[in-house]
């Protein structure tokens, strides 16, 4: 019987730091550029695109393990969350818009940047 020796795949924690990287230099090129306001618009949008990203990754491994109907559910409560919690931080006036969407544009920017990085596969045990 072979298993794996680590539990999380190498390409999806190299995602994560991908992400974060990439979150990192969207921070201090907003904290240089725009000051310490947008800054911290983009320090959000990126705590949500790396919360966004662990929060897929549990929800993608319980679907593919268990009953896919009410973990559907889960996934639409979350994408509403994220969106109503978004939505009411840009009305009350706490963040702006695009600072935020550049800090979420972390996610797909760090996933592209790690799908491209080679990543070596986990060893097996016998």
């Amino acid at each position: 019987m072979k298993t794996k020796t680590a539990d999380r795949d190498a390409s999806l924690s190299a995602a994560y730091v991908a992400v974060a990287v990439s979150g990192a230099v969207l921070l201090i090129g907003a904290a240089a550029l725009f000051g310490a306001r947008h800054a911290a618009a983009v320090a959000l949008g990126v705590v949500l695109a790396l919360s966004n990203l662990w929060v897929l990754e549990r929800l993608v491994r319980v679907y593919l393990s268990s009953e896919r109907g009410r973990w559907a559910i889960v996934a639409l409560v979350k994408a509403a969350v994220l969106l109503g919690m978004v939505a009411l931080l840009v009305k009350a006036g706490t963040v702006e818009v695009l600072p935020l969407v550049a800090g979420f544009g972390a996610l797909p920017l760090g996933v592209t940047i790690a799908g491209l990085w080679p990543v070596a596969s986990p060893r097996e045990e016998s």
